[in-house]
C-alpha cells in the first residue's frame, strides 16, 4: 500500500524498516506504526545532507523540534517528540546508533486537555430510540451504544476488530485483545446483554453472517469510521449533540472511579499501560467529584464546631 511506503530520505529507509519490524514484533497496531513513520519521515527530511537517523545529534533533533513549533499544534509537537525519543532509545540499544541524541534533551511537556464528558441522559435518549427499532441496523447500533456505555469501553478501532467469539454471554462478558496487544475482559450488564442477544438474532440473518467480525455493515465488516458516523447520525435522530466514541471512555472511566473503582482496576479494564492515562481519563470530572466528596465530609463544620462529620 502507498500509505505504508517510506517517504523520508532514501538513506534512512533501512533504519526505518528495522524499526518497523521491531514495532510489529511488539504488537503495535498499523495506526501506531503509521504514527511513528510520519514522525520519522519528517525528521529524516529535516536532517542536513550527510546526516542520517543513525548519526544525527541532539543539535539536529532540537533544530527539527524548534522548526516544528511554528507550524504544529502543541499536541502534535509532543507526539512527534515522544515518537522520536522512543526510536532513538531503541536505535541506541539495538546497536544501530552509537549514541542516543535525545538523552540530553528535555521531553516536550504534554498538555492533556480535559474532555467534557457526555450527558448520560443524552446516551439514554439514543439508546431508547434504538431500542424501539426492530430492523438489523437498529439492533446493531443499539448493541454498540450499550457496549460503549460499559466500564472498559472498547475503542472504536477495537470495537471494529471484535469477532463474534469474543462475546461470552454465558458469563456476561466480552474478552478480546486490545490496543498494544493487551488482553481485556469487560463485564456486561443486563441491559447490554439484552441488546447484544437481540442483535445476534438479527445478525444470524445477515448475508455476511459467516464473517468472523461481530459488528457487520452492509458490505461486511463495520469500520471504526463507520462507528463514528453511526453515532453522529443516531445522535442527530435522537435530538442530542454528537457523541464521539472516545468520549464514552471518559464518561465510563469517570463513573467507574466515582463509584469507588481504583486506578489499578481501571488500567486493566481500559487497557492502559501507565497510571498517567487513568489520571487523564479520571480528570474529566475530578473537580466535580472532589467538591461532592468535600461537601459530604463537611470538614469546615467538623473543625469549627468540634463535632464529627
Amino acid at each position: 500500500m502507498a500509505s505504508e511506503e517510506w517517504e523520508g530520505r532514501a538513506s534512512d529507509e533501512l533504519a526505518w524498516n528495522a524499526y518497523r519490524r521491531f514495532l510489529a514484533a511488539e504488537g503495535k497496531s498499523g495506526d501506531t506504526i503509521g504514527g511513528y513513520r510520519r514522525a520519522l519521515q519528517l525528521l529524516s527530511r529535516h536532517l542536513p545532507d550527510g546526516v542520517t537517523l543513525e548519526t544525527m545529534t541532539a543539535v539536529h533533533v532540537a533544530g527539527w523540534l524548534e522548526a516544528g513549533r511554528d507550524g504544529w499544534a502543541h499536541s502534535t509537537l509532543a507526539s512527534y517528540s515522544r515518537r522520536a525519543r522512543t526510536y532513538c532509545l531503541w536505535a541506541h540499544r539495538a546497536g544501530y546508533a552509537d549514541a542516543n541524541p535525545m538523552s540530553v534533551l528535555k521531553p516536550v511537556r504534554e498538555h492533556l486537555a480535559e474532555t467534557v464528558i457526555p450527558d448520560p441522559g443524552d446516551i439514554r435518549k439514543v439508546a431508547d430510540l434504538l431500542g424501539r427499532g426492530r430492523d438489523f441496523e437498529s439492533r446493531r447500533d443499539w448493541a454498540i451504544v450499550c457496549l460503549l456505555a460499559e466500564a472498559g469501553t472498547p475503542r472504536a478501532t477495537e470495537l471494529a476488530e471484535l469477532t463474534a467469539d469474543c462475546l461470552d454471554l454465558r458469563h456476561d462478558q466480552l474478552r478480546f485483545w486490545g490496543k498494544g496487544g493487551l488482553e481485556r475482559t469487560i463485564p456486561l450488564g443486563a441491559a447490554t446483554c439484552r441488546a447484544l442477544t437481540l442483535y445476534l438474532r438479527a445478525r444470524a440473518q445477515h448475508r455476511c453472517a459467516g464473517l468472523p467480525w461481530l459488528f457487520l455493515g452492509r458490505k461486511g465488516k463495520m469500520t471504526r469510521h463507520g462507528v463514528r458516523q453511526m453515532l453522529g447520525r443516531r445522535c442527530r435522530q435522537a435530538g442530542v449533540k454528537a457523541i464521539p466514541p472516545h468520549h464514552f471512555r471518559h464518561l465510563t472511566a469517570h463513573t467507574f472511579m466515582d463509584r469507588g473503582g481504583s486506578e489499578a482496576d481501571a488500567m486493566k479494564l481500559y487497557g492502559w499501560r501507565t497510571p498517567l492515562m487513568a489520571s487523564h481519563y479520571g480528570a474529566s470530572a475530578a473537580g466535580a467529584r472532589a467538591v461532592r466528596h468535600a461537601r459530604e465530609m463537611s470538614i469546615g463544620d467538623a473543625i469549627l464546631t468540634g463535632k464529627p462529620s
